[in-house]
């Protein structure tokens, strides 16, 4: 692959992930199931692929490295929700009328956030 098809396909990512799609808990569980499906679909080709690279035995790759990416999968798509769910925290004295909570984001969101109050003057 050349540099250019590199750098295009990098853009092309990039450009997807700023639309903010990747954020939706859908289609991060529709992904996960999609990688499930294509691994226990393709499992043949990897041990395959594992033998004449690394000379590894059929048993081996399935209990150390299939199988082992579609149980924390499992768990992922199994736990995604909770994951991402707002979860509740002690309210300091100070401000006994509110309620706090711990939201999780994304990484990307995170550093919109972050690039968005370095651009910008925040006054207090």
């Amino acid at each position: 692959m050349a540099n250019e098809d590199i750098r295009l396909i990098l853009e092309n990512q990039r450009n997807f992930f700023s639309t903010g799609k990747t954020m939706d808990i859908g289609y991060r569980l529709e992904n996960l199931k999609k990688l499930k499906s294509l691994i226990l679909e393709h499992e043949q080709d990897i041990v395959k692929a594992l033998w004449k690279d690394f000379r590894k035995p059929e048993f081996e790759v399935i209990a150390t490295e299939t199988r082992f990416v579609i149980k924390e999968l499992n768990l992922a798509i199994r736990r995604l929700k909770s994951w991402t769910r707002p979860k509740r925290v002690r309210t300091p004295i100070l401000h006994f009328l509110a309620h706090s909570y711990i939201i999780t984001y994304s990484l990307q969101l995170r550093n919109k956030i972050k690039q968005f109050f370095s651009t910008s003057a925040v006054y207090l």
